[in-house]
């Protein structure tokens, strides 16, 4: 069977190459990225879609050649509900343990993060002298609980 007689075949032969090029661009750039954490976080994200890609090439690929199984998992609505359910109690719970670390920011906490980003972080020209004498910008102390 060729790919024009199968969509499947052919949409799993899409996903097969796509995986490929995300190891081949996983492998090629491991050995220059290892020590930063954000570019790290890369190289993990390239082999998330990797397994990803794999995982809907295997699906497309078997929809043709076990059908039943198709209809007993993904194409059954209620498989998929149980799944939704499923998915969404973990997310639920993660949810609810994770609002026990949020807290209530308080005005003066707001008003300072709104103000420190509005900062220079160096140096502001003071009005009416020379071009050479700058003034450093005074940082803002924290809030505190009591300075409210």
């Amino acid at each position: 069977m060729n790919f024009a007689d199968s969509p499947s075949i052919s949409v799993a032969n899409d996903f097969v190459n796509t995986c490929l090029d995300y190891l081949h661009r996983y492998r090629i750039t491991k050995e220059n990225l290892q020590t930063v954490k954000s570019k790290r976080l890369k190289l993990y994200l390239d082999l998330r879609i990797s397994a990803e890609c794999v995982l809907k090439a295997y699906s497309a690929y078997f929809l043709e050649k076990i059908e039943a199984f198709y209809y007993e998992t993904v194409g059954s609505e209620m498989w998929l509900d149980e799944l939704y359910d499923g998915i969404n109690q973990l997310a639920d719970s993660l949810d609810r343990d994770l609002h026990t670390h949020a807290r209530v920011v308080s005005e003066c906490e707001l008003i300072y993060e709104l103000e420190a980003q509005l900062q220079n972080n160096y140096v502001q020209r003071m009005p009416g002298k020379g071009l050479k004498e700058f003034k450093p910008f005074r940082r803002c102390q924290r809030p505190t609980l009591s300075s409210c």
